[in-house]
C-alpha cells in the first residue's frame, strides 16, 4: 500500500472556526439590526416622556405662579411675566430642551426661552404649526408632533393649561415645550457602538476559548489518527495513536483498526482469486490460439479438399474426354493413311483409262463434265491432306488436355515448366480470341533456358491457368469500360533461371493496373473484385498457398495503375523431403 498523498490542506479546526464566526457574525447582525429597530422606537417614546414631564412641570409651575399673580378679574398681570420667564428659563436649560414658550389664550407669547432670537406671536408661526395649537388651545387635549426645524429634527410637546386659569372658558393657555431628536439618537448610536463593540469583544474571547476547546477535545485526537494513516505502508501496519479520548474519536480508530484487519484478509483473497483467474485467462488463451489456429487449418483444408475435388473431378472429367475423344481420333487418324493410298491408286487408275481410251461414251463424258472429274482429282488430296491435319490438331488437344489433368502425376515429378504453359495457352485458347469489346490477345513469349523441375505437375498447371485467366479477366474489364480508342490486349509471359536452385515465371498484361489496397488483399480467401458470378475469390488464394506452402516458393504481385499488372512466380529447382 502507498503512503497517501496530502494533495490539499483544508483542516478541520480551520473549518470549524471560520463556521463559528460566520454564524457568530450573522447572529451580531441580526442583533444589532434588531437594536436599531428598538432604539428608534425607545427614542420616540423616551422623547414622547421627557417632553410630557417638562410641560407638565412648566405648567405647574407657572399656575402656581399665576394663581398667585392674580387680579380680582382673574387675568395675569404683564409684569408678573418676568417670573414665567425665569420659569420657563430655567426649563429651557434641561438635557435636549431646544425650547419653551408659553402662550396665552389671546395667542399671545407670555414667555419663551433665548433660542428663539425674537418673539413672534402665535399667528405668525407656521401654518400646520398654528392649526395644531389652535386646536389643543380649544379642547383643551394635550398633543406632540414630530417635525422639523432649523434643519432639526424636534418633537413638539403642547399641553394646555386650565380653562380657568385666564379667565377664559372657551380657549387656554399653552405650554410648548421643543425636544432635539437627533440629539438624542446621536446618544442611542453611542450607547449601541459601546454595545457593538462589548459584543465583538465577547465574540473574540468567545471563539479563542471555543478554539482551545475544539482542539483539545476533537482536532488533535484527529491529527495523532490522520498522522498515523498518512504514515501507513501497508494497510497491516496501522497502530493505534495513544493518548486519543475515550469517546467517538477512539471508537473510530478502533473501527478503522478492524477495517484494516478486514482489508487485508480481502486483499489477501483477491490476490489469489487474481492468481487463479491469471492462470485461467492464460489457459484460455492458449487455447483460443490453439482453437483459432485449428479453424484456420480446418478453413484451408476445407477450401484444399473443395478445390482437389473439384479439379480431380475436372481432371477425370478431361481425360475421360480425351480418352473417349483418342478412341475414334485413332481410327481416322490411322485410315487416313490408307484412305490416301486408296485415292491415289483411283486416280492412277483413272489416269490410266483416259490415256487409253481416248474418246469415252457421250453418257460418261458427260457424266465427268458433270462432276468436274479434273478439280475432284486436284481437291480429294487437298481435303485428304486437311484431314490429316486436323486430326493431329485434335492429337494434340487430347495431348494438352492429359497433360494439364496429370492424373498419373500426383507425387512429385520432374517436368518440364514450358510444356505446362503450352498446354494451359491451348485449353485457354478461346479466351484469347476476338471478341465484341476487344481484338484477339497476343501472347508474347521469352522463354529462357530453364532445367527441369521437380514439382507437383497438376498443382503448377493449376497455378498457371489461375495467374493468366486473371490477366485476361483484366484485359476484358479494361475493354469493355474504356472510352479511349481500344488498346490492343497483350499478355507476356518470361522465363528465366535465377540460380541453379531456383526458376522465374513472370506472368505479365498491359490492363488498368490495381490500387495498393487491392494489392494487400489480392492472396486472401473469398477476396475478388470481380461481379457476383464471375469468380469465388478463391484461385488466387489457393494459387498462393500451393506455390509457398507445397512447393515452397514464392508468389507476389506487382501493379501500376494505367500501365499493367505482374504476377511472379519463383520456384525452387528441386524439393527437400
Amino acid at each position: 500500500m502507498k503512503p497517501i498523498k496530502q494533495q490539499h490542506r483544508f483542516y478541520l479546526f480551520q473549518q470549524l472556526i471560520w463556521g463559528v464566526l460566520f454564524s457568530l457574525l450573522i447572529a451580531g447582525f441580526i442583533i444589532m439590526a434588531l437594536g436599531a429597530l428598538l432604539t428608534d422606537k425607545q427614542i420616540d417614546q423616551q422623547l414622547k416622556q421627557q417632553a410630557r414631564s417638562i410641560t407638565e412641570g412648566v405648567v405647574f409651575s407657572i399656575e402656581g405662579l399665576i394663581e398667585l399673580g392674580n387680579t380680582g378679574e382673574g387675568l395675569i398681570e404683564l409684569r408678573n411675566t418676568s417670573i414665567i420667564q425665569r420659569v420657563v428659563q430655567n426649563y429651557a436649560t434641561l438635557p435636549l430642551v431646544m425650547e419653551v414658550a408659553v402662550i396665552n389664550p389671546q395667542n399671545k407669547v407670555l414667555a419663551q426661552s433665548d433660542t428663539f432670537p425674537t418673539r413672534l406671536s402665535f399667528s405668525a408661526l407656521p401654518s400646520p404649526f398654528t392649526e395644531v395649537l389652535d386646536q389643543a388651545a380649544q379642547t383643551g387635549l394635550p398633543t406632540s408632533f414630530s417635525t422639523r426645524i432649523d434643519r432639526h429634527s424636534v418633537l413638539v410637546s403642547v399641553l394646555p393649561f386650565s380653562n380657568t386659569l385666564f379667565g377664559q372658558a372657551n380657549r387656554r393657555g399653552l405650554a410648548i415645550v421643543i425636544l432635539d431628536a437627533d440629539a438624542l439618537r446621536k446618544q442611542a448610536v453611542q450607547a449601541l457602538s459601546i454595545t457593538v463593540l462589548i459584543y465583538i469583544f465577547g465574540i473574540a474571547l468567545t471563539l479563542i476559548l471555543m478554539a482551545m476547546w475544539i482542539h483539545r477535545i476533537l482536532l488533535r485526537p484527529l491529527k495523532q489518527l490522520r498522522n498515523a494513516i498518512v504514515s501507513l505502508n501497508s494497510i497491516d501496519q496501522f497502530v493505534m495513536p495513544e493518548g486519543l479520548p475515550n469517546n467517538e474519536i477512539r471508537l473510530l480508530a478502533q473501527s478503522l483498526k478492524s477495517s484494516t484487519n478486514q482489508i487485508k484478509q480481502y486483499q489477501e483473497f483477491l490476490h489469489k482469486q487474481a492468481q487463479a483467474l491469471e492462470v485461467a485467462v492464460q489457459d484460455l488463451s492458449a487455447k483460443n490460439t490453439q482453437l483459432d489456429s485449428a479453424l484456420s487449418e480446418l478453413h484451408h483444408t476445407q477450401i484444399q479438399m473443395i478445390q482437389s475435388e473439384k479439379m480431380s473431378s475436372l481432371g477425370q472429367m478431361v481425360a475421360g474426354i480425351a480418352h473417349e475423344i483418342n478412341n475414334p481420333l485413332g481410327f481416322i487418324h490411322s485410315n487416313l493413311v490408307h484412305i490416301t493410298s486408296y485415292v491415289q491408286d483411283l486416280i492412277g487408275v483413272i489416269q490410266a483409262c483416259q490415256e487409253q481410251i481416248p474418246q469415252f461414251p457421250i453418257t460418261l463424258q458427260d457424266k465427268i463434265d458433270e462432276i468436274d472429274l479434273i478439280f475432284v482429282q486436284e481437291d480429294i488430296i487437298k481435303t485428304l491432306q486437311s484431314m490429316q491435319i486436323g486430326t493431329e490438331r485434335i492429337r494434340e488437344i487430347v495431348l494438352s488436355l492429359r497433360n494439364f489433368a496429370r492424373l498419373d502425376e500426383a507425387k512429385l515429378k520432374v517436368v518440364n515448366i514450358h510444356d505446362g504453359i503450352e498446354s494451359t495457352l491451348l485449353i485457354l485458347q478461346h479466351r484469347l480470341q476476338a471478341t465484341d469489346h476487344r481484338s484477339e490477345i497476343q501472347i508474347c513469349k521469352y522463354y529462357g533456358e530453364l532445367p527441369l523441375i521437380e514439382c507437383y505437375a497438376g498443382q503448377i498447371n493449376q497455378v498457371l491457368m489461375s495467374v493468366l485467366m486473371n490477366a485476361i479477366d483484366a484485359l476484358d474489364s479494361l475493354n469493355q469500360r474504356s472510352k479511349t480508342p481500344e488498346i490492343h490486349p497483350q499478355i507476356k509471359i518470361q522465363t528465366e533461371e535465377i540460380s541453379e536452385q531456383k526458376i522465374k515465371i513472370a506472368v505479365s498484361d498491359n490492363g488498368s493496373g490495381m490500387t495498393q489496397e487491392i494489392m494487400s488483399n489480392i492472396f486472401d480467401p473469398f477476396f475478388t473484385t470481380k461481379p457476383i458470378g464471375k469468380g469465388t475469390g478463391l484461385g488466387l488464394s489457393i494459387s498462393y498457398q500451393i506455390i509457398t506452402e507445397n512447393h515452397r516458393g514464392r508468389l507476389f504481385c506487382e501493379s501500376e495503375i494505367g500501365v499493367g499488372t505482374t504476377f511472379t512466380i519463383e520456384l525452387p529447382t528441386h524439393q527437400t523431403r
